[in-house]
């Protein structure tokens, strides 16, 4: 199944892996997963997806400020060292977590693509 469109934020979040040493910018690998043809969007079992590697970091007002229409945008899975990563959509997850919603679109991106959008930081 082909993803619908995934929101680009106004601002270039991105999802930092400490022990990799480098962050990966979330907005141009949303923009090339909207442009992607052939990146279909997989249902999978919402309680898998939490299970998944993710960012720690929630906000109580950005989860109650999810709309609908977000609220069912496929989540962002890469894999990082053999391991899946949720790399956007932590939040949408936490939500639909509490909302009890059982399945969950996701995109799992290749590294060939993801690892465009992978850039060093330094602490």
């Amino acid at each position: 199944m082909k993803p619908d469109r995934i929101t680009v934020a106004m601002h270039d979040e991105v999802f930092v892996l400490r022990q990799l040493g480098c962050c990966i910018q979330i907005a141009g690998l949303i923009r090339a997963i909207n442009k992607a043809a052939d990146l279909p969007a997989h249902k999978f079992s919402t309680a898998d997806l939490a299970a998944m590697h993710r960012s720690d970091g929630l906000s109580r007002s950005h989860l109650a400020g999810i709309s609908e229409q977000r609220l069912h945008e496929p989540l962002i899975v890469c894999e990082l060292r053999d391991e899946m990563w949720i790399v956007d959509g932590n939040h949408r997850l936490e939500k639909r977590l509490s909302l009890g919603i059982e399945t969950t679109t996701a995109v799992v991106v290749p590294p060939e693509l993801w690892t465009r959008y992978l850039e060093p930081f330094a602490l």
